[in-house]
């Protein structure tokens, strides 16, 4: 009995796994279609500018909107937007 359980489960599993590969690839291949062929160019500006601006944007919205303590928010804010070097 448990082993025909695990056996549905494992299947059930699968097909879903299959499924949304599936549907993953057939995002990928859409939106590389719809991809403009243009270069990348950056904005213009100095970076540290565009950084500081969102982390200001990130933290006003927090203490703000959701009325989150600004020590709080700023440890949080760092640790989950920053990008790992």
């Amino acid at each position: 009995m448990k082993a025909g359980l695990l056996g549905t489960f494992l299947l059930s599993l699968a097909s879903t796994t299959a499924a949304s590969q599936t549907q993953l690839h057939e995002l990928v291949a859409r939106a590389k279609s719809l991809e403009l062929n243009t270069p990348y160019v950056p904005p213009p500006g100095d970076p540290l500018a565009h950084h500081a601006a969102g982390y200001a944007k990130v933290m006003c919205s927090a203490v703000f909107i959701t009325g989150l303590a600004p020590d709080f928010v700023s440890r949080v804010e760092f640790q989950t937007s920053t990008p790992k070097r």
